[in-house]
């Protein structure tokens, strides 16, 4: 992971999030464990705007939270490996920013 195309939030979301499994002895970060980060942390982009839909922030940390006790648990400190499925996301999201600084940047030539 290059850390230069991740925002500070990213970053340390994706830490606690990593952090979150290896307290749960999970071996893989799921995208339960980072979804957990980004609803949990302070100030951040995700909980604004869960907030202003109307939902609670509380009750979805609740469910993230059973859901992450039901992963599978190994024994000892876990070297933590991301899963299939946080890896094809984190993949969909980076492909899909870089449309929309391609975009941007084609954007902003067109009016100079």
């Amino acid at each position: 992971m290059n850390e230069y195309n991740y925002t500070q939030n990213s970053i340390k979301a994706l830490q606690t999030a990593e952090a979150m499994a290896q307290e749960n002895n999970n071996n893989y970060l799921t995208p339960e464990h980072l979804l957990y980060a980004l609803v949990d942390q302070d100030g951040g982009t995700i909980p604004t705007i869960f907030q202003k839909l109307g939902a609670d922030c509380n009750a979805i940390l609740s469910e993230l939270d059973t859901a992450i006790s039901q992963l599978p648990k190994v024994s000892g400190q876990p070297q933590v490996y991301a899963s299939n499925e946080l890896s094809r996301a984190i993949v969909v999201e980076y492909t899909r920013a870089g449309r929309l600084i391609r975009r941007y940047s084609a954007a902003s030539q067109t009016l100079q």
